[in-house]
């Protein structure tokens, strides 16, 4: 999935055969498509997963519908056709997105450890100092009026 999203335009480009512009405006067009149809299918999906009690199943549908829509792009050589793809993919990526989000929220951390359980502990305790540069982090502590940063 993320390869396709990666190289849309470029794909665009390639099989419809518009010039730069046409497949920029094409893409952000397909984009909201994708994404209105992703949040669309993530409510009603994620809706019917809680209702049946069922968690699998809409990542099995999900991930069938999604390699339906990617070979569907093998056959696209319009923007028409390109939009269909990017609803389908959208649909597809709304049932997999309610189906995990449900899954972690059926997890919820242990109240008694807080942060710990979640991993937001090792978050806090990291040490963003190691990440600057040695010379930055010398001039910081033998000087003490350092101008840099």
């Amino acid at each position: 999935m993320y390869l396709f999203v990666s190289f849309r335009l470029f794909w665009v480009q390639d099989r419809v055969g518009l010039d730069l512009s046409a497949a920029t405006s094409a893409v952000a067009t397909a984009v909201t498509i994708y994404t209105i149809a992703l949040l669309a299918t993530t409510m009603l999906a994620g809706y019917l997963a809680d209702r049946l009690n069922r968690r699998k199943a809409p990542v099995f549908i999900s991930t069938m519908i999604f390699a339906i829509g990617t070979l569907f792009l093998i056959g696209a050589d319009t923007v028409a056709s390109f939009y269909i793809i990017e609803a389908v993919l959208g649909i597809a990526y709304g049932i997999y997105f309610s189906s995990n989000f449900a899954l972690v929220l059926a997890v919820p951390p242990d109240p008694d450890r807080g942060s710990v359980a979640t991993g937001q502990k090792s978050c806090r305790l990291f040490d963003f100092r190691l990440l600057q540069p040695n010379s930055l982090r010398w001039s910081r502590t033998h000087r003490s009026n350092c101008c840099v940063f």
